[in-house]
């Protein structure tokens, strides 16, 4: 069973993702101007919201009314990011 991975990312990185060859093709990328939150994921009722430093800290919540308004957020943003 797959799933179907799409990410958000600031246009500043862009360049960035092309160089990378794991992402050609796959997952599938747009692209926000200025600031997109990193390190959220959503899967299932669960949000994992990661905070990349020295020490990274990773939190997870388990909750259908989270996990459901981060996904229409996340698809609200989907639609309006550039390929």
């Amino acid at each position: 069973m797959g799933y179907d991975v799409k990410l958000i990312a600031n246009e500043s990185a862009r360049k960035q993702v092309k160089t990378v060859e794991y992402y050609h093709g796959h997952p599938k990328f747009r692209y926000v101007p200025g600031f997109a939150p990193v390190g959220v994921l959503i899967f299932g009722d669960n949000v994992m919201n990661v905070a990349f430093g020295e020490r990274p800290v990773a939190v997870i919540t388990t909750s259908k009314l989270i996990s459901e308004s981060y996904r229409k957020f996340f698809y609200n943003m989907w639609k309006i990011a550039k390929k």
